[in-house]
């Protein structure tokens, strides 16, 4: 007797459903990572060394909190798919689409906030 284990393992979950929470867990993990490095960016490094923040870092890091709020509309929007009981392959796709340019948009801007600082840092005692 053959055991079917896709059957088994998820129980009448399908896997576009499974798809959306991983994607949507993805971007939350990267919304507390973001927030947690600007944080400590924010809170340890830039005091005790008296850097002075550009006007785009000071904009995103000041205050950060609204990174936290980042996963929340996908959050709702993954709720409301995965409650219907047929769930097509192109609002999955919307769904990753949408979430996957989210992610990278707020990770460039993260990225680029907690950089600038230590560029303009570098600049400055380069020159005569």
């Amino acid at each position: 007797m053959k055991l079917n284990w896709q059957k088994i393992l998820l129980s009448g979950v399908s896997l576009t459903k499974i798809f959306l929470w991983l994607l949507t867990l993805e971007f939350t993990l990267a919304s507390l990572t973001c927030w947690t490095t600007s944080s400590l960016l924010v809170i340890c490094v830039l005091p005790e060394r008296g850097i002075i923040m550009p006007g785009f870092t000071h904009f995103v890091l000041f205050p950060n909190w609204w990174i936290l709020f980042c996963p929340l509309p996908w959050l709702v929007y993954a709720t409301v798919l995965s409650r219907r009981q047929a769930l097509s392959r192109r609002a999955a796709l919307v769904f990753a689409g949408t979430i996957i340019v989210a992610t990278i948009l707020l990770v460039f801007t993260v990225v680029t906030a907690c950089f600038l600082p230590f560029r303009a840092l570098t600049c400055c005692m380069s020159e005569p």
